[in-house]
């Protein structure tokens, strides 16, 4: 008599008879899929980790470094002008950010890189003229028009360094006696 099973029953018996991957192999494949993902990730948290100490590194340890003097800054209501006394230990700078606050709003300007303004100007120079950064170990004054900026009556300056393209944390002035 000819076996009468149907086929659905012979080719399963038939795929019970292969092998799968052994448990071995398996357990291999998973330990480096989890070794990978754990590689891509350190890679990822790393890089993150790295960039923030390299820009940590750029501003630690010069706060006392970038001052406000306040014995030479001073505003001068008749002329409507304010003199700005910045003095900078050994420091190197690519520029120092200077805001301006008071009721009529905030301004802001750079000092360094051929930056030039039509209302402020080294004590010696005129306006429209580049502003230079402080030598080391040493202090320069700034005369900003706060009539033209719209900032009669300053109340605070803020001063922070630039340096290595990072903007590091501002040293400011609230007090603001008259010249």
């Amino acid at each position: 008599m000819e076996n009468t099973k149907p086929n659905f029953l012979k080719l399963r018996k038939k795929d019970l008879n292969k092998k799968g991957l052994s448990g071995v192999i398996s357990t291999l494949l998973l330990i480096l899929l989890v070794l990978s993902i754990i590689a891509i990730v350190w890679k990822v948290v790393n890089d993150i980790i790295n960039k923030n100490i390299d820009r940590s590194k750029s501003c630690f340890g010069i706060f006392d470094k970038l001052s406000l003097n306040s014995e030479h800054t001073c505003n001068n209501g008749s002329s409507g002008e304010l003199n700005i006394y910045i003095s900078r230990g050994e420091i190197e700078l690519d520029e120092i950010l200077v805001s301006i606050i008071g009721e009529g709003g905030r301004e802001s300007f750079h000092i360094g890189k051929n930056y030039s303004y039509s209302y402020v100007r080294n004590y010696s120079g005129s306006y429209n003229y580049k502003l230079a950064l402080p030598n080391k170990n040493a202090g320069r004054t700034y005369i900003v028009n706060v009539t033209e900026i719209g900032i009669p009556n300053p109340q605070t300056i803020k001063i922070a360094p630039v340096i290595n393209g990072e903007t590091c944390e501002a040293n400011s002035l609230s007090s603001i006696g008259g010249c």
